[in-house]
């Protein structure tokens, strides 16, 4: 739940917990060492762990979740309950918010709960900018502009069904890719299938029984091949590095949705060949995918949580597929010469864990992406670690694990964001 702050003016350099009482509003609890959560492990935060808040983040506590924190070196249950950051896109998390899980409770809903606390009057979180693309700021998604564009275009062609179902997107659930079409600008999203061939644990758009409501309704019907050109072709004439995404956060998996994909890439490839276009994907279907790859797909991302097959399987649940066929769609991508971005959804303890390292590193090994995209894991962390890891583990540190990344595998870029890969990516940390 969204949270009042109130605060006493404090100015010890010394960090302070912050918790929540039941009416909402947070405060200082002094006397109490704040702790972050690595997997099973509660530490102390590292000073290269944590920043101030950025803009755009927001604090939220935990109902019914009492936070742990450190006093005379012993681990205490305090007072309250745990308070906790969601961040804005290009930032990683790097702690957990340090709670115990009670028992018999429900999951909590499904956001990126990060680690928090109170330092020198001013809130600090467990995080690390990771990719600081100017086109992601809030600043350039303001609500009226928004709201004024797609009223203009829902005018122009009230019947496209597809349009309709993104202006939703872009404005219920704040959408940056669906906004993105409206803008006539960047990255914009284009959602094809209201199926999927996975169940994960997390899915955001269409909620597990039991388990907590999904903050999206996954849309219902399959747009037709015109309402899809309409959409592709005023993107591609229009903005400025111009990429169509398939595959969004309102639907399942797109490549199910074969035909049509592959209709609208041939259609329009030679109409438009700076346009690109790009798919986000679990990856399933390495038959269906090598059929996009031939029809003229730029760029693909592919998601997982672990290069482990077991941790992968529990929280994808995959149905009729296997990890294998998602390793297979990322060598063929690379072998048709497609550039090959990780949506990879980390969660401190478990992706900097050791044991998820030395696996992964050989995934990167074997298969060479050429980007990590990464993803705060959006789901309760109680309910990851007892459904889909099942073992005690933590982390060496986010931080020093991309820093690993990039002296093991220096030509692998890092980020969060899916680059225009006709122009130059440079802006991308290597």
């Amino acid at each position: 739940m969204l949270i009042e702050l109130k605060l006493m003016a404090n100015r010890a350099e010394t960090s302070i917990l912050l918790i929540a009482e039941p009416s909402g509003v947070i405060r200082e609890l002094p006397g109490f060492l704040p702790l972050g959560q690595s997997g099973t492990e509660f530490r102390e935060p590292r000073e290269d762990e944590v920043i101030p808040l950025p803009p755009g983040g927001h604090l939220y506590f935990l109902p019914q979740r009492p936070p742990l924190a450190r006093k005379r070196g012993k681990l205490i249950e305090t007072e309250g309950f745990a308070v906790a950051a969601i961040l804005p896109q290009g930032y990683t998390r790097t702690l957990l918010p340090a709670h115990r899980r009670p028992k018999e409770q429900e999951w909590l809903p499904y956001f990126g709960y990060t680690g928090c606390f109170l330092k020198n009057d001013q809130i600090y979180v467990a995080a690390l900018a990771t990719n600081a693309d100017p086109k992601w700021d809030p600043k350039n998604f303001d609500p009226e502009k928004l709201s004024n564009k797609i009223e203009a275009r829902i005018k122009k062609n009230p019947e496209n069904r597809a349009l309709k179902q993104i202006s939703l997107c872009a404005t219920d659930y704040r959408c940056y890719t669906a906004a993105n079409v409206f803008f006539e600008r960047w990255e914009g999203a284009l959602p094809v299938s209201p199926s999927c061939n996975s169940v994960c644990r997390g899915c955001i758009s269409k909620a597990d029984d039991p388990g907590p409501p999904s903050p999206q309704e996954r849309f219902n019907f399959v747009p037709t091949l015109d309402e899809c050109l309409y959409i592709v072709r005023n993107h591609f004439s229009k903005a400025k590095e111009p990429i169509i995404s398939f595959g969004q956060g309102c639907e399942g998996e797109p490549s199910l949705q074969v035909d049509l994909i592959e209709n609208v890439i041939k259609t329009l490839r030679a109409e438009f060949p700076k346009g690109q276009f790009n798919i986000n994907t679990n990856g399933s279907l390495p038959q269906n995918m090598e059929r996009f790859y031939r029809a003229g797909l730029d760029s693909m991302r592919v998601s997982l949580n672990s290069a482990q097959e077991s941790w992968y399987n529990r929280y994808y649940r995959p149905k009729h597929y296997s990890f294998q066929d998602v390793k297979e769609t990322i060598r063929l991508g690379k072998e048709h010469g497609l550039f090959v971005s990780l949506n990879l959804l980390c969660f401190p303890g478990v992706t900097d864990s050791p044991q998820e390292t030395e696996v992964f590193f050989r995934f990167l090994d074997q298969l060479n992406p050429d980007l990590i995209q990464l993803r705060n894991l959006n789901i309760d962390p109680w309910c990851y670690l007892e459904e889909c890891i099942q073992e005690e583990v933590s982390g060496t540190g986010m931080n020093s694990w991309i820093n690993l990344i990039k002296k093991e595998f220096p030509k692998i870029k890092i980020g969060n964001f899916t680059p225009y890969v006709k122009a130059n990516t440079s802006a991308l940390t290597a």
